[in-house]
């Protein structure tokens, strides 16, 4: 990706990290759900999505530490 020598956009986007589903198919184990509930980010989501008036389809609960709307 660096060398710029590949174009097609299968191998210039970012690679998906690996996950499973553990304890009979009721938990998402992935580098996200880890982060999320590592640093409590599900907390701030929760937060968000319960203390907002957005009727909107995009809210600022789908991404709390985003810059923009």
């Amino acid at each position: 990706e660096a060398c710029g020598k590949c174009k097609c956009k299968e191998c210039a986007s970012p690679r998906t990290l690996p996950s499973c589903w553990v304890c009979n198919q009721e938990c998402l184990c992935s580098a996200q759900t880890l982060v999320n509930y590592g640093t409590c980010m599900c907390l701030v989501q929760g937060i968000f999505y319960h203390c907002t008036n957005e009727d909107d389809e995009g809210s600022c609960a789908d991404h709390p530490c985003s810059c923009s709307r």
